[in-house]
């Protein structure tokens, strides 16, 4: 792919040629636990594409890998992040890849990657939607997902087959740990808060939003003691395989990098311009981002093509999303 400028590249950005940066496909990664390639543009730009496997890190995992790689990189070893491998002993692996189907959830359908992006005034109206003030990242959350919701309704029609649909959301176990754990512990120490919204088509988004957190709220202490304890969460990812793999569940997953140090890789020439995500092969994925600016929410969304195409053509969907 001709890689012309960064500029270029930033102005008109497009999620179908972001892979194209990728040392990798996703869907044919394997075994692979990372990869990374650097792609030189022709102005001198540099865009650096990093794959990695969820099974040994998390989100914030692999960023504290890419800002410590940078540190060290710049001759800043002081800034660099010292790992800590000790999850096992916190959370004893358990066998629970042998039999499993990696590529359980990953869409047959075309999948097609829209960016939008909310500014914070749109934000604000998000959040004063809502009586109870929930944060702005719940707020723009479960707003999507309501959206979502009312695409899946036009698309099977509510009265046709009954249909269960959950709403996911991925949450960070550390500081929910008691002591909490810091960042610098390596590895996949991420859970699942579900809710299971009405099918009620009139039925207000703020149900849903204290669903949600009520389902965010009850993993605390006790709970991740319970998962240390069991096989808890081990039966939640077969149980939730199976269902994927039957067809039995419309899953409306999202998930948020807002508060995550993405743009403090510095590897000696700046910090980046731009910090984002790649076209991801599953089905009504929702992941949020900060802008290049600070200011701003990106929101990256993977549905099928005929979804995305009834989200735009929403009135009130149009009103929130502001090009930066």
């Amino acid at each position: 792919m001709p890689l012309c400028q960064v500029s270029q590249f930033l102005a008109q950005p497009d999620p179908a040629k972001l892979n194209k940066l990728l040392p990798c496909e996703l869907e044919d990664s394997g075994d692979l636990l990372l990869a990374i390639q650097v792609n030189k543009f022709d102005c001198g730009g540099i865009g650096i594409g990093v794959c990695f496997s969820h099974i040994i890190m998390d989100a914030i995992s692999i960023v504290t890998f890419m800002n410590s790689w940078a540190a060290v990189g710049r001759g800043d070893r002081c800034n660099a992040v010292l790992p800590s491998f000790n999850l096992a002993s916190l959370f004893p692996p358990k066998d629970i890849l042998s039999n499993f189907n990696r590529k359980v959830g990953i869409a047959k359908e075309k999948i097609v990657t829209k960016r939008f992006v909310f500014t914070d005034s749109a934000i604000s109206a998000l959040t004063a939607k809502y009586a109870a003030k929930p944060t702005r990242v719940e707020a723009l959350a479960f707003d999507f997902h309501m959206e979502q919701i009312c695409c899946c309704y036009q698309r099977i029609g509510v009265a046709n087959t009954p249909r269960v649909y959950s709403v996911v959301q991925a949450v960070n176990l550390r500081p929910r740990m008691n002591p909490p754990l810091p960042d610098s512990y390596f590895g996949n120490l991420s859970r699942f808060a579900v809710a299971f919204p009405s099918l009620d088509t009139n039925e207000e988004g703020f149900d849903l939003v204290t669903q949600m957190r009520e389902a965010v709220r009850k993993i605390d202490d006790n709970y991740v003691k319970k998962l240390q304890e069991g096989d808890e969460h081990l039966n939640f990812i077969k149980g939730r395989a199976e269902n994927l793999t039957k067809g039995e569940v419309d899953s409306f997953r999202f998930t948020s990098l807002c508060h995550f140090p993405l743009y403090g890789a510095d590897f000696g020439w700046g910090k980046p311009v731009w910090v984002t995500m790649a076209t991801l092969p599953y089905k009504n994925l929702t992941l949020f981002m900060p802008t290049r600016y600070g200011q701003g929410v990106e929101a990256w969304i993977n549905m099928e093509k005929n979804d995305i195409v009834k989200l735009e053509a929403d009135k009130e969907f149009v009103t929130l999303d502001h090009f930066i």
